[in-house]
C-alpha cells in the first residue's frame, strides 16, 4: 500500500475505547511500536524512501486536560516526538494536528478543515 500512497492519514488515540474518558499512557508506547513496524517495513522493501505527504492527528484532545497520569504538556510533547520519528520515515510533508470533536475544538483543525487538507494533499 506504501508504494501506491500518495498521501496517509495516521490518527492516534490514548483513550480505551470510543466511550473512554480515561487516558491510557501505554496507548503512547503502542503508536511508537506501530511506527517501528512501519519503519521496518518501509526499510526492508525500499531502495528509495519517497517523501509522502502525511496528517498525523492525535485525537481526543479533550481529554488531555482530565488525565490524572500526566500533565497535558507532557503529552504533547510526547506526541510531537512520536510525530519526528514519523517525519524521519515518511519526510517533512507531514502536518502534526491535535483534534477534537468536541465543542472546544479552533475552526483550524475541524473535520472540515482536515478533509481539506487531505483533499489538497492528494492533488
Amino acid at each position: 500500500v506504501l508504494k501506491l500512497a500518495n498521501f496517509i492519514v495516521l490518527m492516534v488515540d490514548h483513550s480505551e475505547s470510543h466511550v473512554s474518558k480515561k487516558i491510557v499512557w501505554s496507548r503512547q508506547n503502542d503508536v511508537k511500536n506501530f511506527i517501528k513496524k512501519i519503519k521496518d517495513n518501509v526499510d526492508g522493501n525500499y531502495d528509495n524512501k519517497k517523501s509522502i505527504p502525511s496528517l498525523f492527528i492525535v485525537n481526543k484532545k479533550d481529554l488531555w486536560n482530565k488525565s490524572a497520569e500526566t500533565s497535558k504538556e507532557t503529552l504533547q510533547k510526547n506526541y510531537k516526538n512520536l510525530h519526528e520519528d514519523w517525519k524521519k520515515y515518511f519526510g517533512d510533508k507531514s502536518e502534526y494536528i491535535e483534534y477534537t470533536n468536541k465543542n472546544d475544538y479552533d475552526d483550524k483543525n475541524s473535520s472540515a478543515a482536515i478533509l481539506n487538507k487531505i483533499c489538497k494533499g492528494v492533488k
